[in-house]
């Protein structure tokens, strides 16, 4: 009972035990390093500067341009981004003659895989930082 007082009335029990616990939680916060990255990119451009040739720039150019996607790298090295990705343009003024569609959209879906052969050779490098950061973590916490 003694042993439990202390620990639910000392601080310097109660700040040793937090510690450990902080440092538990940010050992695993290492391991998102791999976890996965959801991400987005939104771009509006309304560009109405003066152009030197109106038939073909047009006078005023509005573009919208947004991306989503999923990217994560694995120990091994190998990068992944899976995103899908579309862009309104419409370009006013244009001669139709010179610029058939100056209104259009377009929209894609993308895989990248990415696999580092010398610079991160086969997933050297993320290791080496994994294993670092914990390292670098464990002798913090026994100070």
């Amino acid at each position: 009972t003694y042993i439990e007082q202390v620990k639910t009335q000392g601080l310097e029990a109660r700040a040793a035990i937090e510690g450990v616990a902080s440092a538990e939680k940010r050992l695993i916060e290492y391991e998102g390093a791999t976890t996965p990255e959801l991400y987005a990119n939104y771009n509006l451009v309304n560009d109405g500067k003066e152009t030197p040739q109106p038939d073909f720039q047009g006078t005023q150019t509005k573009a919208l341009n947004w991306q989503v996607g999923v990217r994560k790298e694995t120990t091994f090295g190998l990068a992944g981004n899976l995103y899908f990705q579309h862009q309104h343009v419409n370009i006013a003024n244009v001669n139709t003659q010179f610029f058939r569609n100056p209104d259009y959209t377009e929209a894609k879906a993308t895989l990248e895989l990415r696999q580092s052969l010398w610079r991160n050779g086969f997933g050297e490098r993320t290791r080496a930082d994994l294993v670092g950061a914990k390292a670098d973590l464990r002798a913090n916490y026994l100070k």
